[in-house]
């Protein structure tokens, strides 16, 4: 398994990209959160998101679309590579880590 940090900031971040990982296993690649300046390149088959309310959700939903996906919370089980989402208390609304 591959973990790639595509960004370590948050968004408004006068010096990183928001914050994004790129989960590479068995031929299957699945982004979590990232938005401007932390997109992966090539073919992906997921974008989870951590909290489907969050203020980069506009330019996730753009970035996703250009990879023909729809970003979400939810399960996950290709090819040996599973990931669940797990409820988290960050904010006054619904939001989650994976595992």
């Amino acid at each position: 398994m591959r973990l790639v940090t595509l960004g370590v900031g948050a968004m408004n971040s006068p010096q990183h990209a928001p914050a994004g990982l790129l989960v590479a296993h068995g031929g299957v690649r699945v982004m979590i959160d990232g938005g401007p300046q932390a997109e992966p390149e090539g073919r992906l088959a997921a974008w989870l998101v951590t909290d489907e309310r969050g203020e980069l959700m506009p330019a996730i939903r753009r970035s996703a679309a250009a990879h023909g996906l729809v970003p979400q919370v939810r399960s996950l089980r290709l090819r040996g590579l599973v990931i669940e989402p797990r409820a988290v208390i960050h904010t006054s609304h619904p939001a989650y880590g994976y595992r």
